[in-house]
């Protein structure tokens, strides 16, 4: 079940020990571990955790429930779909990145991309 987070922060498991104030990559499995180099980060470590824990990531914008158009996989950048949906096809400007699994017709998790630069 999808859900949204409108308040900043959401909970991951490692993959990684993770310090206090890192940047945060999520990876197509799930679960995070910090940011390298050229990675898009999706937000910044609250505490210092051992690897399989459960990290809360200040996001860098906040969630929403969306429908998809097609299969959408963790960490995939989304992109505008007819009938107000979202894509894993690259159509425009990216809206998002997926924060959960979502299949054709079916509401998941997506942090909101920041303003186009």
């Amino acid at each position: 079940m999808s859900q949204a987070n409108r308040d900043g922060s959401k909970g991951f498991i490692t993959s990684a020990a993770i310090a206090r104030g890192q940047r945060i990559a999520l990876a197509s499995a799930g679960t995070v571990s910090a940011a390298g180099v050229g990675v898009e980060g999706i937000g910044t470590a609250y505490d210092s955790v051992a690897s399989g824990e459960t990290l809360s990531v200040e996001l860098d914008h906040k969630s929403v429930e969306v429908i998809a158009s097609g299969a959408i996989t963790v960490a995939n950048p989304c992109y505008a779909a007819a009938a107000g949906r979202a894509s894993a096809t690259v159509s425009g400007r990216r809206i998002g990145i997926a924060l959960s699994t979502g299949s054709d017709g079916n509401k998941f998790e997506m942090m909101l991309a920041g303003a186009a630069s």
